[in-house]
């Protein structure tokens, strides 16, 4: 199924290519720039049948398809192209194939982790939730009284979407996985077009893959590898019109990329008054008619693509980037002193549990004190910064690399920005691969002008080994079980011991023909379910209210009833144990793992 939608998704761009009259930009003619249009129009497409009840695997199987069947002659070209890409005979010396193989090595591992079964929190509860949601209900509710998040940029959610409905899980993890492979062949296309060294390039794909925090997007169904590699895409592309010697029609994908990576996630707009700030400083470039036409050209795009969620939250609840800036964006159905998320009034903030600002120490503190940046253990955000970004940039100062710089300027002012409101690890994902390229950059100069070759290897060594000692820093998968990856048994019982809730749904879903609303009094895992989860957190504040002021056995029952549930999960830990016993009085027991306590320790309840 994956390998489906990149071939599908190259054809489509491709098609969108010829049908503009250009031709493919970037090293080698890279399949990146196809690949990205055609993915982020088939996430665009999904977005807009959301809102009706036709999300079925057969529609979606038709919409991957008529690329092939219109397409079928590029294919030749496209295996054509691939086959050389894998047997070329490039000189290389033994270093390279060195690291082409430990390249390989760090890939094989993101591919049998994207195997197991799904255990991240932020996935269960929302990206792999929504793609289980829209295959059950066959369309998405846009409902923020449910949940919060109901209309928050969601272009990565809905590409996954596309892969769960035709593969499940597996395949939309694995797809989560392609996009990181994909950002990193970016990051060596950025590093080639900066002057950077094939072994340099390399270098900086081998930083970027064993970073702990690139492993965290990865091997859970975040959606930072989605938007990272738009907003990179984009990046690029405008780099490549603005310091090098592209065509300026080539802007109107810097405008696309930008929009699809500002219609995955809103933090974009942190960024965006950087690449603002470059585009002004190369003024030159786009002073003449022509160009003011691609900028404009370019904007439209912008906006068209990106502003889609924007517009959907505004129609339905008058705050175009709901949750945030409620004090602003009034609405009846969200009044200021019930709200729960006081941090999300006025600005883009995050639980204070997390720094904000850029400080004299804060590399260090990223290093070493990672749980202030990230739910994660000390090293999440890799150990090479320390040894190895200081000396790369200073290099780029002394060789006067003026496009190696100008990536620097992007990546540490992008990180500034965001850190100003929240200094969380993963909104700046995308700026850790910019780093890296520097890194590779900084190498390619090293290696040929200054020389010291062996030193300078020796610490890349000592810093991919100490990342990849930490690697899992903020991951969930320190006890990996392969056998989960390749058995349906073990793969039950993986989740059984680990999170037998996610059990627990599927018994739901055999249960609940009518599938009305579903009560979830523990962790929010609902990924899977094929009904709404209610949830009695901020993701439904209406409800947990009642659920809270719920004072006896027949306020709950009232609650419930009235909120349709029939079936509800209480975990033995959830809140006060005063609470759990109305529940548990107000309902009916059908299934108790509390009794095993090694396998969990959820409840399955029927509503009286």
């Amino acid at each position: 199924v994956v390998a489906w939608f990149a071939l599908s998704s190259t054809l489509l761009g491709q098609g969108v290519l010829r049908l503009m009259r250009m031709k493919r930009t970037g090293p080698r003619a890279s399949i990146v720039q196809p690949f990205l249009i055609g993915a982020g129009l088939y996430g665009t497409l999904v977005g807009l049948l959301a809102h009706f009840p036709i999300n079925y695997p057969s529609l979606y199987a038709i919409l991957l398809s008529l690329p092939i069947a219109f397409g079928w002659r590029a294919i030749k070209e496209f295996s054509g192209k691939t086959e050389k890409l894998i047997t070329r005979s490039d000189s290389a010396v033994t270093s390279v194939l060195l690291l082409d193989g430990a390249i390989g090595v760090l890939l094989i591992v993101y591919v049998l982790v994207a195997c197991l079964p799904e255990l991240g929190y932020d996935a269960l509860a929302m990206h792999l939730f929504i793609p289980g949601f829209l295959r059950g209900r066959h369309q998405w509710t846009f409902d923020v009284t449910t949940y919060v998040w109901a209309v928050m940029p969601m272009l990565g959610d809905w590409i996954f979407a596309i892969a769960y409905m035709l593969g499940g899980e597996t395949a939309a993890r694995l797809l989560n996985v392609g996009f990181i492979f994909v950002l990193t062949q970016l990051v060596v296309e950025m590093v080639r077009w900066a002057g950077g060294t094939a072994r340099g390039a390399r270098w900086a794909a081998l930083i970027f893959l064993s970073t702990p925090l690139t492993f965290t997007e990865g091997s859970s169904l975040f959606i930072e590898s989605v938007w990272g590699t738009f907003l990179i895409g984009g990046t690029f592309s405008m780099l490549r019109v603005l310091l090098g010697t592209n065509s300026k029609k080539q802007l109107i994908f810097a405008g696309l990329f930008l929009g699809f990576s500002a219609a995955a996630k809103a933090v974009t707009l942190t960024v965006l008054p950087v690449l603002a700030l470059v585009a002004v400083f190369s003024w030159r470039r786009l002073a003449d008619r022509a160009s003011i036409q691609w900028v404009l050209v370019a904007l439209l795009l912008f906006l068209m693509v990106g502003g889609i969620p924007y517009l959907t939250a505004f129609i339905k609840i008058g705050n175009p980037v709901f949750p945030l800036f409620i004090a602003v964006f009034r609405s009846p159905d969200f009044p200021l002193e019930n709200f729960v998320v006081p941090d999300l009034l006025n600005n883009f903030s995050a639980p204070d549990v997390f720094d904000k600002g850029v400080h004299w120490n804060t590399l260090y503190a990223i290093t070493f004190d990672s749980v202030r940046f990230l739910e994660a253990k000390p090293g999440a955000a890799g150990f090479h910064w320390l040894l190895l970004l200081v000396p790369a940039v200073l290099i780029l100062i002394g060789a006067r690399e003026f496009r190696g710089l100008w990536i620097a300027f992007i990546a540490l002012a992008s990180i500034a920005v965001t850190f100003l409101s929240t200094a969380y690890l993963r909104y700046v994902f995308p700026s850790f691969a910019l780093l890296s390229v520097i890194l590779g950059i900084g190498f390619s100069v090293l290696a040929n002008r200054i020389g010291y070759i062996r030193t300078v290897c020796s610490i890349f060594i000592v810093g991919v080994f100490l990342n990849l000692l930490f690697l899992n820093a903020g991951g969930n998968y320190a006890d990996f079980e392969p056998r989960a990856a390749f058995s349906e048994s073990h793969r039950r019982q993986y989740i059984q011991q680990r999170m037998p809730i996610r059990n627990a749904v599927e018994m739901i879903n055999r249960l609940n023909g009518e599938k009305t609303p579903v009560g979830f009094f523990s962790e929010s895992y609902a990924a899977g379910l094929e009904s709404d989860a209610l949830y009695p957190s901020w993701y439904n504040f209406k409800f947990y209210e009642s659920i809270m002021l719920a004072t006896s056995e027949r306020d709950i029952a009232e609650v419930l009833l009235a909120s349709g549930v029939d079936i509800v999960i209480v975990d033995s830990t959830w809140n006060t144990s005063k609470k759990r016993r109305q529940i548990e009085a107000a309902t009916e027991k059908v299934a108790d793992r509390s009794e095993e306590r090694r396998v969990g320790k959820e409840c399955l309840r029927l509503c009286r």
